[in-house]
């Protein structure tokens, strides 16, 4: 039997906005599951992960409204895109 981890996590953005992050670690297997320490880590590091992914949100979101019209926000947008993969 394998398991799965999902941390579900709804942010008010203000104005009846909401944005919703949502992470998944799924086929943990059984030997791994049935481990309670290491589910424990696997659950914080989780959480910790969909904390950070709003965190990022918001640091890109300051960043856009810095730009002074649509055409430079494409462009940042662009790259962060394509540097996410060039490691």
């Amino acid at each position: 039997m394998q398991r799965k981890i999902i941390v579900e996590r709804l942010y008010p953005l203000g104005d009846y906005k909401n944005i919703k992050l949502i992470e998944e670690v799924s086929e943990i297997p059984e030997e791994l599951a049935n481990n309670s320490d290491y589910m424990e880590k696997l659950r914080k590091s989780v959480m910790a992960s969909v904390e950070l992914g709003f965190y990022d949100y918001v640091t890109m979101l300051k960043t856009m409204a810095s730009h002074t019209n649509s055409t430079t926000t494409v462009k940042y947008l662009d790259e962060i895109r394509n540097e996410i993969f060039e490691d």
